[in-house]
């Protein structure tokens, strides 16, 4: 379980400690990032997955057009201690190797 609440609310910041787990916040952090830095939706053909297993976290990013005959995985690997912006890191690194194909995706979803 993720909690997030509003800013300042001390009830909340009192009582997340006991329910927020902190490797669900880490990875779905990570995705997250990942799916902004792509500019990518719910109705987009594009996801992200992060597992965190002794001490890494593991990351894969899949994008696939909107036909379903090109698809692209993007699997990665980091310290948990390395983690801040690797979400931003991937999609930067997806967008380098695969922008045709992400910019395709788009661009066949403004046609739905």
């Amino acid at each position: 379980i993720v909690v997030a609440s509003r800013i300042d609310d001390a009830y909340i910041d009192e009582i997340r400690p006991f329910l927020n787990d902190i490797d669900s916040e880490i990875t779905t952090s990570v995705e997250r990032d990942f799916m902004n830095g792509i500019q990518a939706g719910c109705s987009s053909p594009i996801g992200a997955i992060a597992t965190i297993n002794e001490n890494k976290l593991y990351f894969k990013g899949l994008i696939i057009s909107i036909d379903g005959k090109n698809k692209q995985l993007i699997k990665r690997e980091i310290p948990l201690e390395k983690v801040d912006g690797f979400g931003a890191h991937c999609a930067d690194e997806t967008i380098y190797l695969y922008g045709d194909l992400v910019r395709k995706i788009k661009l066949d979803l403004s046609k739905l």
